[in-house]
């Protein structure tokens, strides 16, 4: 079953856990921190391992996203690791290309601004199936 890692800041769960759901059904394996981080284990140690053993991690890119530390060491660790990176910017969410990090300045992002979270998991199944 191929594996996403979901990167993205905790204040955008809304979209995230939907996302998650709509991939889920396309019976693809989701990382996601609130579901496969238990309480006194340690996060930055999951993360990683999570990181590692996914093949697709896909970059939620918000406002948000952009700010947080921990987004950016996500990402740093899926390009040090050579994962393939989708980066997506969720409807109703503006973000400054310019302000990207450098681990994604140069990567097509999907266009996802009209299309519902089932959506944007069918397009992610195909793209993970064109990469083999």
């Amino acid at each position: 079953m191929p594996k996403v890692f979901l990167s993205h800041h905790s204040g955008d769960k809304k979209f995230v856990r939907e996302l998650a759901s709509a991939l889920r059904a396309q019976k693809i394996d989701v990382f996601l921190d609130e579901e496969n981080i238990a309480p006194g284990q340690n996060w930055q140690s999951q993360i990683r391992r999570a990181v590692q053993d996914s093949d697709v991690v896909v970059a939620v890119l918000t406002p948000k996203s952009l700010q947080s530390n921990v987004s950016f060491i996500e990402l740093g660790m899926a390009w040090g690791l050579g994962k393939r990176i989708i980066p997506l910017v969720p409807r109703g969410q503006v973000v400054d290309i310019g302000s990207l990090p450098p681990t994604l300045q140069g990567l097509q992002l999907l266009d996802v601004q009209s299309k519902s979270a089932t959506e944007v998991a069918t397009e992610i199944h195909g793209h993970m199936k064109k990469a083999g």
